[in-house]
Formats: C-alpha cells, structure tokens, sequence
C-alpha cells in the first residue's frame, strides 16, 4: 500500500489542495492520503481546529486527518 503525507498549513485548505489529493488517488499513484496541518510562518488566518475541520468536510475515506496538537509526551 501507498500511504502520501501532504503537509502544508492549509491556511485555508484550497480547491488545488483539494485537487492535488483527488488526482493521486484517482490516478491510483497513492492508495490512502494522511493531511498534516501545521503551524504557519505567516499570520494564521484560523485557527488549527477550524483549518481540521475544514479538511474533514473535503476528505473521502480514503483520506485522514492527522492532528499532532492532541497527541501528549506520555502517549
């Protein structure tokens, strides 16, 4: 199986980010897509969880989204 990590602020999530990771999978060039919102260098136009809430409404289920900001030290 072929996993794809996209990493990228999605600051807001776009219609090319949306693109990018539907081509992939129909184009069968990956199996499953992780999105890994991060933190931006530039102004935060929203938060983290709304920028996760955002990609959760455009992903299928072939697609997850990985939220590091909830994940503890202790496991």
């Amino acid at each position: 199986m072929k996993n794809c990590l996209f990493v990228g602020s999605f600051n807001p999530i776009t219609i090319a980010h949306e693109n990018i990771s539907k081509d992939l999978l129909q184009d069968k060039i990956i199996d499953y897509l992780y999105f890994l919102p991060v933190n931006s260098n530039k102004t935060d136009l929203t938060t983290i969880d709304n920028r996760i809430n955002m990609i959760n409404v455009i992903k299928n289920n072939q697609e997850e989204v990985l939220n590091i900001y909830n994940y503890s030290k202790d496991g």
